[in-house]
């Protein structure tokens, strides 16, 4: 589909749902209820742990439940495709790599590299997780988030895109950019990069790596 519409030159939007179980709750039927609505990605939590799975922010990584199971086969019968960790525990991440197989996808669409100054930190996918997602066909969106990279330079992007790229098993040839700027706070911005008229910049600055765009 995302081929079809960028190869006549236009831009496609997909519907996605972040912190799905909190409309579950309150909602009845909501699987449903989105899967009529097109909505093609499902993130299970934000930044707290829910009854399906942990979220990055656990203290101790339960992982995914047998509710979260049950809600991810939900799911994958009403025919919604892709699954997004970006805001789930490594444990989480990689049930829900493990549990969802090859008939879906699985991808982290806005996580950062632990990588130099962000190695530790928790929103930032493991090295595993990133693994499981190229393996089997998913793709892993980069944020362009001062504390998220390490530093606030084209480089510090530069460098997660690449230690992205030497993850995927798959010969690393495609990487996308999860901006996630409404989740930006005051003083995270990248020099040069902080709005949608500046990606440029972070194509020029992989050029000048030697990446073609």
């Amino acid at each position: 589909m995302i081929k079809s519409i960028t190869s006549i030159g236009r831009i496609g939007l997909i519907n996605s749902v972040e912190g799905m179980p909190y409309i579950i709750d309150s909602v009845s039927d909501a699987v449903k209820l989105f899967a009529d609505a097109n909505t093609m990605v499902i993130n299970l939590m934000c930044n707290q742990n829910t009854d399906v799975g942990d979220s990055h922010t656990t203290a101790i990584d339960n992982g995914l439940t047998l509710k979260g199971k049950d809600f991810l086969q939900r799911c994958a019968n009403y025919g919604i495709p892709v699954f997004d960790v970006s805001h789930a525990s490594p444990k989480t991440a990689m049930d829900m790599i493990k549990f969802i197989g090859s008939n879906r996808r699985v991808i982290a669409s806005h996580t950062g590299a632990r990588v130099g100054r962000a190695i530790d930190n928790s929103r930032n996918i493991t090295d595993d997780v990133a693994r499981g997602i190229f393996e089997r066909g998913g793709i892993v969106g980069s944020v362009v988030i001062a504390g998220m990279l390490g530093g606030n330079t084209l480089d510090h992007v530069v460098q997660a895109i690449e230690y992205f790229l030497h993850l995927d098993p798959t010969g690393g040839k495609l990487i996308t950019l999860g901006l996630d700027f409404n989740g930006t706070t005051k003083g995270s911005e990248i020099q040069n990069a902080s709005t949608i008229l500046q990606m440029q910049n972070i194509a020029d600055a992989l050029s000048w790596t030697g990446y073609s765009h």
